[in-house]
Order: C-alpha cells, then structure tokens, then sequence
C-alpha cells in the first residue's frame, strides 16, 4: 500500500469515528475502487462499499449514538487510556500528549475530544504520513499497536446494525497491513491478514 493510499484510510477511519456518516461520505465510500492484492482488506473494502451504498443515514446516526455515546456512556469508548487502563484522562493519555509535544503537534482548539480518541490518533499518523515523518513506526507502537485491534474486534463483536461491525473488519485488516509494511509486530496481524 502507498503512502497516498495509507494516508487516506487513516483519515477515512478518522472520519468514520468523529461523527455518524453522512451523504457525502457514503458516497465518497460507495465509489472507492478496491484492490485486490490485499485479502481481507479488499474483502472489508468491497462489503463496506456495498452497505455504503444502501445505507440509511438516519440509521447509522442512530447506530453511532449507541455505540459511541449513549445515554451515559457508549457501548465501546473509543480512547486508547480506557483500553490500556479501563479509565478515561490516564496516563496513556499524559503519554501521548508528551509524544505529541515533542512531533511540534497540538490539539486544535475547537476539538473538545482528548488526543487519545481514535480519529485523534488516525489524523495524527495521518499527518505523519504526508510529512513523511520518520517517527511514524514510533508513533505506530505507541499509539495504535497497543489498543485498535481489542477496539476493532470489540466493535466487530457489536450487534448494532450492520455498518460499524464491517468498519471495524476494514480497521483490523488495514491496520494489519500497516504493521507489517512498518515491520512492527501486531497483535492483531493473525486476525486480518
């Protein structure tokens, strides 16, 4: 996978987690074209392109409510502190926030979501990717290998709808791919491969 291509699924994963799809974004996702060197990948890529494309928006809205907010809390909480800890605010989080400081990167200040939550850490390494940072392995083992595979196969294990369990499938395998293009060992590698 190119670096163009590896910058655009980690803002698309980004994406996906910030906010419920909207039309623009389905239809963004209904016209990706696949590849078919990637195994389960393009698998998860073709089958996202398919739900994409009859997707009822006001379903995913509701799908990712559940899922991401609740009325308290979401089924799953997106933020690598509570997968690492089982809280929020910890010190994956204060971790991160150093690295972070030291890649000259800051926290935008109409973002009220902690650095820790997943499209954070997705826009982050996708910022790396277009600066063609050096620090993107590094970044990887901190700030991604630790924690999407538990968070991706949780949110496939989910029985709320059918659009979020395939994202999940997508973030597994893509993730896979990128530990071993950065030839970083990956828990989650037999999974998606």
């Amino acid at each position: 996978m190119n670096d163009e291509e590896r910058l655009f699924f980690y803002q698309l994963i980004a994406r996906l987690f910030r906010a419920a799809p909207d039309q623009a974004l389905l239809k963004l996702i209904s016209k990706l074209e696949v590849n078919t060197g990637y195994d389960n990948f393009s698998q998860a890529l073709s089958t996202l392109i398919s739900v994409a494309k009859t997707a009822d928006i006001q379903q995913l809205d509701d799908d990712y409510h559940h899922l991401f907010i609740g009325l308290g809390r979401g089924e799953l909480v997106p933020y690598l502190s509570w997968y690492q800890t089982g809280f929020l605010m910890e010190k994956p989080l204060a971790s991160l926030r150093q690295q972070l400081k030291q890649l000259g990167i800051r926290r935008q200040p109409k973002n009220c979501e902690p650095e820790d939550h997943i499209s954070a850490i997705c826009e982050v390494m996708a910022l790396l990717i277009q600066d063609q940072s050096e620090h993107q392995n590094v970044f990887f083992q901190n700030a991604i290998a630790p924690w999407f595979a538990h968070f991706f196969s949780d949110l496939k294990a989910t029985t709320t709808g059918n659009f979020y369990p395939i994202v999940a499938e997508l973030g597994l395998a893509f993730i896979a791919l990128e530990a071993r293009s950065l030839s970083i060992p990956y828990a989650g590698e037999t999974d998606a491969t």
